[in-house]
């Protein structure tokens, strides 16, 4: 299904949030849920939010049993945006890289676990894409970042 620009991003958001809720206990379930404000209580409640942190439950059981990807070990000093673009596949993490030309570029890399593959699409991938291409996917990931933390990187 295609949706508006910016509406996948909350939809993973959202799913992220739920698999993370859907890790606490019961009793915490409950207590996140009551903190929502009464409107967003009730949309919870009216699409079936409470089914789906079960279904989020059976999920985290299920991702749990695959191999889980090498961990990075990024130090602190490195910031929140950096932590992150682990997250992120490999082509994208290269694509953010290269558009923001950040000043923790080398930092993230050397502590990053795909380091080799991201130096790769760095050199030999991230040139053939179009520069309008590369610049909508760093402006549309930006969007979804908090101003303060962009500013706070872009300006030491």
């Amino acid at each position: 299904m295609i949706y508006p620009n910016g509406f996948n991003n909350q939809i993973n958001m959202m799913k992220k949030l739920l698999l993370k809720i859907a890790q606490l206990p019961k009793k915490h379930q409950l207590w996140i849920i009551n903190q929502l404000p009464d409107d967003l209580r009730k949309k919870f409640t009216s699409q079936r939010g409470s089914d789906l942190l079960q279904e989020a439950k059976v999920f985290n059981k299920l991702k749990g049993a695959l191999p889980k990807p090498p961990l990075n070990n990024l130090s602190d000093n490195l910031p929140l945006i950096a932590q992150q673009l682990t997250d992120t596949s490999t082509l994208f993490t290269a694509i953010i890289l290269h558009e923001g030309q950040f000043n923790w570029t080398e930092p993230f890399l050397n502590q990053h676990a795909r380091q080799q593959q991201i130096r790769q699409f760095l050199s030999n991938n991230i040139p053939d894409i179009k520069e309008k291409t590369r610049k909508l996917v760093f402006q549309t990931w930006a969007k979804n970042q908090l101003f303060e933390e962009l500013l706070e990187v872009s300006h030491g």
